[in-house]
């Protein structure tokens, strides 16, 4: 594990960049957006909170073009990044941030009109793994476009995406499948010039931590971080290109840690036999 002391002497080249951010109107997002802005970036950034959306990029002005994106939506996200493309004729950056956390579904039987067992809607899967998958997808598409190719991809996990979480079970495996989608890009990225890397912050002063979760960290004596903070571990990582490829930089209490090059080191000893065999096999295709 390698701590980071995180500043903005340790970012790379931003000025002039062309960045898409989602879930950009708020939290994590919105200080992504100022960063880049503030570091002379383009920033093309969506969000379903028109009004907060509008309200920050009027007060930017130039360089930061605010589009009501709801990620769930092709379309909306999809023209997100044509916008940036016909603006600036590239994407250099990708944050996939959107994100959301919906009640438990385990801990309470809900009924249907029979009286049996009622199906409930995924929404936290939906937005946390399925459109970032589809964001991913979007930036890889654009990356192979520019000239010369390649881009650089920062996906918001959680510490959720290590630790087991038993009070937001959904959230935990959303956030696990997210890890997953930046090891298997990251994997084999570099040969297109792409970087896909991850952040995974907790205790972030954001929408989604609310009083009480808020104060049972601070009583555990962890600081809540800044949405700043985070965001300046975000744009590390895409600034950085191939030099952070496949990292998974943990936030916590104001401090930075990769850990995705320790677990790669110890893995043929956490999996023993199987480490050999299935990296042999990691390049099988599979019957569509």
């Amino acid at each position: 594990m390698s701590e980071i002391q995180l500043d903005e002497q340790k970012l790379g080249d931003v000025k002039g960049k062309v960045a898409v951010v989602t879930g950009g109107a708020s939290g994590i997002g919105e200080a992504i957006v100022r960063l880049i802005h503030k570091k002379g970036g383009f920033v093309f950034f969506g969000d379903v909170n028109a009004t907060a959306g509008q309200s920050i990029s009027s007060e930017l002005g130039g360089g930061a073009t605010f589009m009501r994106v709801d990620v769930l939506s092709w379309k909306e996200l999809r023209g997100l990044f044509s916008a940036a493309r016909e603006a600036h004729g590239r994407v250099d950056f990708v944050f996939a941030n959107a994100g959301i956390n919906q009640a438990e579904v385990f801990d309470e039987d809900i009924l249907d009109e029979d009286g049996e067992l009622a199906d409930v809607g995924l929404p936290t899967v939906d937005v946390d793994l399925t459109a970032v998958i589809k964001t991913s997808r979007l930036a890889w598409h654009h990356f192979r476009r520019n000239s010369p190719p390649g881009g650089s991809l920062v996906i918001t996990g959680s510490t959720s995406s290590y630790n087991a979480r038993p009070n937001i079970r959904v959230y935990s495996a959303a956030k696990h499948g997210v890890l997953g989608l930046m090891r298997a890009l990251a994997a084999d990225g570099p040969k297109y010039n792409n970087s896909t890397s991850l952040i995974a912050p907790s205790a972030t002063a954001t929408g989604i931590l609310d009083v009480t979760a808020r104060a049972a960290y601070e009583r555990l004596g962890i600081q809540v971080q800044s949405s700043d903070y985070v965001a300046l571990g975000a744009l590390f990582l895409a600034s950085n290109g191939q030099l952070t490829n496949g990292y998974g930089l943990n936030l916590m209490n104001f401090r930075a840690l990769e850990v995705e090059g320790k677990l790669a080191e110890l893995q043929p000893q956490w999996q023993g036999f199987v480490y050999e065999l299935a990296a042999s096999a990691s390049n099988i295709s599979f019957k569509r």
